[in-house]
């Protein structure tokens, strides 16, 4: 306990002359006593106006009105409980507390009797008066009583609203509540204690049941429906009837306090309920402010719109970095986005030092990125916080990264110590879209407590945080989805583009020979194909007769196709030779004959030759050739001098159907080798016979069950004879087509006829 402070007393003279220093002299004494005791300015400015009072009515009416002249001596004395002020004078005698209250304290000012209200105000305005006629004197005392620090709110008081119904609960509560704590206020009916409600905000609001078997149902939902008012109500009684106590809880009440009660247990009752909707309205107000952020976050200008196709990763994650610190009230943060096994910094970010790079900044970041896995691409990185969360997809939530031995943080004491900087308390949250994929690291440095101190994050918001940046994952998930989408558009857009110019490489109308037919299938297995044919006529008055098959499918092959088809005509129409007398030997086939140059022949050789030379020199590292038959049919004498290089062996048919020959391969495929030789073969289509040419998707054409169709399936389609080269192709597509069922074409179909009519 600390020892009692008795303070030097002061003496003042009454009369109208010194009555108003005289009374500025108490006020002070009464101030810097409180101040002494350490009161906060609420209980000041209420003790102040309560001996103001008394030591007015001492000075106007015991001595001025009397006729006499006097002094009024004011003394303190602090103990540990109490701080006492006592007014002594040798006025006529005279106890305030025999002084009428006013009827109705509700009341107009004009409606009410005259008198008592300044000195009732003054006696409710303290803990505890007390009144003596001594030698001729009067002494009034005043008493408030003191609260230890811990027991304070902050550095004032409670306010309390009480809708009292009768005096005794007022007393009571008076009584039970010391003022330097409790600033208990007092209407009578529910008209005031509304319009009151309306004008001030309250701690607490106190329901007297006493003096009325009636509980204020209609005032509870009156307050209920209310949504400024957020002070808890509690019932007050003297009777513990349970029905009408239930009934108010009912309706809204929070607790309620059977009177008398021990004034120690009536504040802490009181204290917990108003500490209990402080904790609830802090958790709403944090709740609507976590509500305003995640609606900014998704709610905001174009350049970072979640919903935009036009979305900037980094702005958008800039944006989401800067509302989730704010939840957190966090100094500083950094964003890691996942690039394949590495975790980028996005966005970096520290308040205090005015640091924020990459984001929406035009600050570059130039820090490595964090590898998830060791040097061996195996070996999980885990000394790390980022790549653990990204690994393990669970937030961590560190107090002191100074004191933790979990992880390495040795880079981020590094920046400390250049920047001055000192890390504590970190939170880091995995970014999981809704496939439970880990795309991302939000890590946040030092919450900040109201007071500015650095505080452990709040474990109570990491549930919300973690919904919301499952919910950014998942939106920049569906973003990239998004892109790739329209970026697929335009590549389907592109490769449709590519089709049509394709298919305008491809001919549809044949040069008209009299006696002769030709016609052609064409099928890709995408959107372009790596198959094509030609059909054309030369400066020999030749017919020539191309089909090819690049390696490979898709862009490439097509690209490719292109180049092929372009530099075989080009070469096979310029009037160019060299010495192709080794292209002139007899063939290895045996249905062949040795034959001469010719123009056709000479052409022929050019063509191939040529284009082997080009793509092999300029395009070898692509490792791109094409299996090619090359014909020249001679449409006087049926003469068919042709290279096949490496492709699949076209037949000859008779007027009947049957297999006259097979046009084997005289060389190798067409850009594989720059030195490769290519032999040219003759045959001879007499009336009545076909050339049949096709690439290797007709073998390989596969049925649901993966079964090829090979060449025994087409053997089994050539007869009977077809009634032309066009209806024969026909079969074979329609043969194929019910072969293939519903299973996928593999590979590109092309087919080649000519005929010789009889």
């Amino acid at each position: 306990m600390m020892p009692d402070i008795i303070r030097d007393p002061i003496i003042v003279q009454s009369g109208e002359d010194q009555l108003g220093s005289s009374l500025s002299a108490i006020r002070k004494y009464v101030v810097d006593s409180c101040k002494e005791a350490g009161f906060p300015k609420e209980v000041i400015n209420r003790l102040r106006l309560a001996v103001d009072e008394i030591a007015a009515n001492i000075m106007i009416h015991g001595y001025d009105e009397a006729g006499l002249q006097g002094e009024v001596k004011a003394s303190a004395v602090i103990d540990d409980t109490m701080l006492t002020i006592t007014l002594e004078d040798s006025a006529p005698f005279y106890d305030p507390r025999t002084r009428p209250a006013p009827k109705n304290l509700n009341d107009p000012l004009d409606l009410r009797e005259t008198g008592g209200l300044g000195v009732y105000l003054a006696l409710k305005n303290v803990d505890k008066f007390d009144y003596e006629y001594i030698d001729n004197k009067n002494i009034n005392r005043f008493g408030v009583k003191r609260i230890h620090a811990e027991n304070q709110k902050g550095n004032g008081v409670f306010k309390l609203l009480l809708r009292s119904r009768s005096e005794t609960v007022d007393n009571l509560l008076r009584e039970a509540l010391p003022i330097a704590q409790y600033n208990l206020d007092v209407v009578t009916d529910d008209d005031a204690l509304l319009q009151k409600l309306q004008h001030e905000v309250v701690d607490l609001i106190l329901l007297d049941l006493c003096a009325t078997d009636a509980p204020p149902l209609e005032l509870l939902t009156t307050l209920q429906g209310n949504t400024q008012i957020q002070s808890p109500v509690i019932i007050v009684t003297d009777n513990f009837d349970i029905e009408p106590i239930l009934q108010c809880i009912d309706k809204g009440a929070n607790d309620f306090i059977l009177l008398p009660h021990k004034s120690e247990l009536l504040q802490l009752r009181i204290r917990a309920n108003i500490e209990r909707a402080a904790l609830q309205q802090a958790k709403m107000k944090s709740l609507t402010q976590i509500e305003d952020r995640i609606k900014r976050i998704f709610t905001i200008d174009p350049a970072v719109d979640a919903h935009s196709p036009t979305l900037n990763i980094d702005a958008f994650l800039h944006h989401v970095l800067g509302e989730i610190k704010g939840m957190y009230n966090a100094d500083a943060g950094t964003v890691y986005y996942r690039e394949g096994s590495r975790l980028r910094f996005a966005v970096v970010q520290t308040d205090s030092l005015g640091v924020t790079l990459g984001g929406n900044s035009d600050q570059p970041i130039t820090f490595a990125p964090l590898p998830l896995y060791d040097d061996d691409n195996v070996t999980p990185n885990t000394r790390n916080i980022a790549p653990y969360v990204a690994l393990h997809g669970e937030t961590i939530n560190i107090p002191n990264i100074y004191t933790t031995t979990k992880f390495d943080f040795s880079a981020t004491k590094v920046f400390d110590a250049e920047n001055h900087y000192k890390s504590i308390s970190c939170l880091a949250i995995p970014l999981k879209n809704h496939r439970n994929e880990v795309i991302g690291v939000i890590q946040l440095l030092n919450a900040q407590g109201p007071d500015g101190r650095i505080v452990t994050f709040d474990g109570a918001k990491q549930g919300i945080t973690e919904s919301l940046c499952a919910h950014v994952a998942t939106i920049l998930t569906n973003r990239l989805l998004v892109q790739q989408q329209m970026l697929m558009s335009k590549i389907e857009h592109d490769l449709d583009i590519g089709r049509q110019i394709q298919r305008t490489f491809l001919p549809t109308v044949f040069p008209k020979l009299d006696g002769w037919e030709v016609a052609s299938y064409f099928q890709p297995a995408r959107e372009v194909a790596g198959d094509f044919y030609d059909v054309f006529l030369m400066p020999s008055n030749c017919l020539g007769l191309v089909i090819a098959d690049v390696c490979d499918k898709g862009v490439g092959a097509a690209l490719f196709m292109s180049l092929m088809r372009s530099l075989l005509r080009a070469y096979a129409m310029q009037q160019y030779t060299e010495d192709w007398s080794v292209a002139f030997e007899p063939s290895r086939g045996g249905t062949s004959t040795q034959i001469s140059p010719s123009t056709g022949s000479i052409a022929l050789a050019n063509a191939i030759h040529l284009t082997n030379q080009y793509v092999s020199t300029n395009h070898g590292d692509l490792n791109m050739f094409a299996t090619t038959f090359f014909a020249v049919l001679d449409p006087i004498t049926g003469s068919l001098q042709y290279i096949n290089g490496g492709h699949c062996s076209p037949l000859i048919l008779d007027k009947d159907g049957h297999v006259k020959a097979q046009l084997e391969p005289t060389g190798p495929a067409v850009g594989m080798f720059s030195d490769s030789n290519f032999e040219i073969a003759e045959a001879i289509l007499e009336p009545g016979d076909s050339l049949f040419a096709f690439t290797d998707g007709v073998e390989d054409t596969r049925n649901p069950f993966g079964k090829r169709f090979k060449e025994d399936g087409i053997n089994g389609l050539l007869q009977p004879a077809a009634p032309s080269i066009q209806h024969l192709l026909h079969r074979v597509r329609d043969r194929l087509e019910n072969f293939k069922g519903d299973a996928v074409q593999f590979d590109d179909i092309t087919m080649l006829g000519v005929r010789r009519e009889l």
